[in-house]
């Protein structure tokens, strides 16, 4: 019935299958009240902690406990909807380029992806803004043998349903999930669904075209 303190200064904190690492949002202020943070990692055998990521936000294991898959915060620019993986000994994050789907996107939730039992998918959500209706809660997969990304209710935000969390089976054959119904009859309840859904859509990555240019033209300094 002891508590004990394992590392200060962490939030979101996640345990890895095998019980050695805590994968953590580093959180702290230092001297002159400037906030820094970022992903770290504790070796609860050595003690040692590491900085994975000084971007990195919300965080899971792959099943054998040798990766952390996390969100990166980036800014509205650059890493729209892109997850990462980095060994836990640390080194050079892998991007892990998910489609891209239309309309606005942040590019992380308030909810680790999650890894499945086997380790060949990801499940993770992603938001996007409706002029009017305000946000939407995403539920996709992704393939890591195939790089494909499907949506499991793809017409959910014209339904007014959004998804707020959603984890595996440990079998890895279902998946539980909350929607956020904004009904009062509907509020807290949880389901489960079967995978794979037949629900499931490929969500198609989002084409950059750019028109050939007409003409052209030599301008002053600017």
């Amino acid at each position: 019935g002891a508590v004990r303190t394992l590392i200060e200064e962490a939030k979101n904190a996640v345990i890895s299958p095998d019980g050695r690492y805590l994968v953590y949002l580093w959180f702290t202020y230092n001297t002159i009240k400037v906030s820094e943070q970022g992903l770290k990692i504790l070796d609860t055998m050595t003690g040692e902690t590491r900085l994975l990521d000084n971007k990195g936000y919300f965080a899971c294991f792959t099943p054998d406990s040798k990766y952390v898959v996390y969100n990166k915060y980036t800014g509205y620019t650059d890493g729209y909807n892109c997850l990462y993986k980095i060994p836990v000994t640390g080194g050079t994050p892998e991007t892990i380029d998910v489609a891209r789907p239309t309309g606005r996107i942040i590019p992380f939730t308030y909810e680790p992806p999650q890894v499945s039992p086997n380790g060949q998918w990801i499940l993770f959500m992603y938001v996007t803004y409706t002029q009017g209706t305000g946000r939407y809660y995403h539920l996709c997969v992704y393939n890591m043998q195939t790089k494909e990304t499907f949506e499991l209710f793809p017409h959910s935000y014209e339904d007014g349903i959004s998804i707020m969390a959603a984890r595996w089976s440990p079998d890895g054959k279902k998946i539980a999930y909350q929607p956020r119904i904004y009904s009062p009859a509907n509020v807290g309840n949880v389901y489960i669904i079967d995978f794979p859904s037949k629900s499931m859509v490929k969500v198609q990555p989002t084409a950059v075209g750019e028109e050939a240019p007409t003409s052209f033209a030599i301008t002053g300094n600017h």
